[in-house]
């Protein structure tokens, strides 16, 4: 399952849904489908966005596949859009840490808050590069209509003034 959080198992699933794609091209959309509900589930691992963008990107595409490539396109857009929204709203996710006095011993199981922010930020650049990536593999593929482009520059002038307003 992509959404496991061993790395291992959600590498080795990648690797079985591509050599599925590819032994059977029409299930393409049936499976990108799938990997797009589990992109936008609530409650999905940012490990698990990460290898299944991974694996929407590695799809592989044929001038025949233009439906497929215009609904990759939307979805990589969709997802740039919500990175850039996730960039403000980080810093208000965090819950409070405790001011620990000099020479205080770190409790055990105690969560270091900034080590696992910098492992979200690192994450999450990962992600958005694996964004680009893809729309930059599946955007010659499409044949998208003026509509989208409306609908792309809407979102990506919404995403960057929530980046500029939460940055004020």
């Amino acid at each position: 399952m992509q959404g496991d959080s061993s790395k291992k198992i959600a590498a080795k699933t990648s690797y079985f849904i591509l050599q599925l794609q590819s032994a059977h091209p029409q299930m393409k959309s049936i499976i990108l489908h799938e990997m797009e509900n589990l992109l936008f589930r609530p409650n999905t691992s940012i490990h698990a966005q990460y290898y299944t963008i991974i694996t929407m990107n590695q799809t592989i595409l044929t001038t025949r596949d233009t439906a497929v490539a215009n609904r990759l396109v939307e979805v990589y857009f969709m997802l740039f859009v919500k990175l850039l929204r996730g960039v403000g709203t980080e810093e208000t996710n965090q819950p409070k840490q405790n001011k620990k006095a000099k020479g205080q011993k770190k409790r055990r199981g105690a969560v270091n808050w900034d080590e696992v922010n910098q492992q979200e930020e690192e994450v999450n650049s990962k992600i958005l590069s694996a964004v680009l990536t893809g729309v930059n593999r599946a955007f010659p593929f499409s044949k998208v209509e003026d509509d989208v482009y409306v609908l792309i520059g809407m979102s990506l002038t919404a995403g960057l003034k929530s980046i500029w307003i939460s940055s004020s």
